[in-house]
């Protein structure tokens, strides 16, 4: 599996749970209340395409869906399977949702939450949550050579103690990849009224170092308010954005022999640095960026 994974483990690890109005602890005994699959080569949801809600909670403010229910990748979800997903979002990143769910023993049907976080370990420690394993093996038996042998990497990468209770939502297989290159999920995103008038006023599209400069200077010169750039918060092992932003200036992950490449030792690193130390010395980035969490990162950023 390419080491890019390496710098994905912040991305979010998802855990499965049954649903009941009061959350059994993990035991075969529940699971055998359910009618078992064994046909390996029919997807699994064509056995029963009867409609049902399935509540999924995502421990994390981020998450928004406003299409969802018309575009059509949940249309065809729904299409296909019958599932109606009713999401819940926690209100901040302190995980006090999760944690009063834990407590009143009243939990969702799936549950998303950062792979940082404690409870990717307590969930299943504590029998809250079922192994996807297990339940593919008794209920999606279609799913087990797409897993277990098609995306043996992806699937050994992510095991915790040798089972696997959660699948990244970012994450590739050698076993899809060709030669191409891969496009990062990362991004620089700008406000698309002030990227049409910087293009219309100074002819920048900003897709080069100087010409973001440029784009930049011009939008914190005329909008005093503005905040040039936002980056995420720093932190004790550094900033994603940072990381994010190496990948602009081609500070690989890897080596040409598929061995880990330390980004911060890469010549190619001074750059990115060189880049940020520009933006810092100008202003563009707000000194209490250097201070802020993520909730005021959040925040500045619906703020537009």
């Amino acid at each position: 599996m390419k080491k890019i994974l390496i710098a994905l483990l912040v991305f979010i690890l998802a855990v499965s749970s049954a649903a009941c109005s009061k959350t059994p602890k993990r035991t075969d005994e529940f699971l055998d209340n359910f009618e078992t699959v064994t046909d390996k080569d029919t997807p699994s949801w064509e056995f029963d395409r009867a409609d049902y809600d399935l509540t999924w909670f995502i421990d994390a403010p981020w998450m928004v869906w406003p299409t969802y229910g018309a575009d059509l990748v949940s249309r065809t979800i729904y299409e296909k399977t019958g599932c109606k997903i009713q999401f819940s979002v926690a209100g901040d990143y302190l995980s006090s949702e999760l944690s009063t769910m834990l407590s009143s023993e009243q939990l969702p049907d799936v549950l998303t939450i950062q792979a940082a976080s404690i409870y990717a370990n307590q969930l299943p420690d504590q029998d809250y949550v079922w192994s996807l394993d297990t339940l593919m093996d008794r209920f999606a038996p279609s799913m087990t050579d797409r897993y277990r042998v098609q995306q043996k990497d992806v699937y050994d990468w992510f095991k915790q103690d040798g089972t696997l209770y959660g699948i990244p939502n970012l994450s590739y297989s050698d076993y899809y990849i060709g030669d191409d290159k891969l496009m990062p999920n990362g991004a620089i995103l700008v406000r698309r009224d002030w990227y049409e008038e910087v293009r219309e006023q100074t002819g920048e599209d900003m897709t080069t170092k100087e010409s973001f400069l440029a784009g930049v200077k011009y939008i914190t010169d005329k909008y005093s308010n503005a905040i040039g750039v936002q980056l995420d918060p720093f932190n004790a092992t550094g900033n994603l954005s940072v990381t994010w932003l190496s990948q602009y200036f081609a500070v690989p992950f890897e080596k040409e022999d598929g061995s880990y490449n330390y980004q911060l030792a890469d010549k190619g690193y001074e750059e990115v640095i060189s880049f940020l130390n520009t933006l810092a010395v100008n202003r563009y980035i707000n000194e209490a960026n250097f201070t802020a969490n993520t909730d005021s990162v959040t925040r500045n950023i619906s703020l537009g």
